[in-house]
């Protein structure tokens, strides 16, 4: 997904947990700015407290087993540094006004290989693959069931869910660069130690 598509969003609150220092600097600020916008990936620095994998993106353990269902896709994150210096220049900076800039971390893994970070880092559980083809079809007959039912069985998994967590996306970062002069001052290996060691202490506190 580049700037340039169609389908970029704006900030999109459903992927930035509570509390995030970036989402509320720029609450807090961005009616002193122009009305650019800025797409988020998924923020991190601080552990949840439930000491779950962090993101519906790599997979849910709703069931009591952790359905890994991202497998080669790539998790769009951006560590909060990052962020709010991206989000910033977005205000800063002239002749940008409602552009739309995807704010992305460099080397940006997938979620195969964060699965396998976290479970080597913080601790390790079962989990089982689901292939793409399988959790589209499931979320499908999941979805038309809800239907039929009549909201008897809740719509939590349907065709539009899958869309947004499970698909195939690419992500790049190129116009923030370009256009902005943006870098990630955290690299992507030294965000993800950070947040593996704040899981830690979490799972011990």
């Amino acid at each position: 997904m580049d700037e340039y598509s169609k389908q970029v969003r704006p900030l999109d609150h459903d992927f930035v947990y509570e509390g995030d220092a970036a989402l509320g600097w720029f609450n807090a600020n961005q009616s002193s700015y122009p009305n650019t916008q800025a797409s988020e990936g998924l923020e991190f620095e601080n552990v949840d407290l439930r000491h779950q994998i962090y993101t519906d993106r790599v997979g849910i353990d709703t069931f009591g087993l952790f359905l890994h269902l991202g497998g080669p896709n790539t998790i769009p994150f951006t560590y909060v540094d990052n962020c709010a210096e991206a989000i910033a220049r977005a205000g800063l900076v002239p002749g940008v006004d409602g552009e739309v800039f995807n704010v992305v971390d460099d080397d940006l893994p997938s979620s195969r290989r964060f699965l396998r970070l976290y479970k080597r880092n913080v601790r390790r559980f079962p989990s089982i693959y689901v292939p793409h083809a399988v959790s589209h079809a499931l979320c499908f007959a999941w979805e038309k069931y809800s239907h039929w039912s009549e909201g008897q069985l809740p719509p939590v998994f349907n065709r539009r869910r899958w869309h947004a967590y499970w698909k195939q996306t690419r992500y790049t970062n190129d116009k923030l660069k370009t256009r902005l002069g943006w870098t990630p001052t955290v690299p992507m290996a030294e965000g993800l130690r950070r947040y593996f060691a704040s899981c830690r202490e979490g799972l011990h506190a």
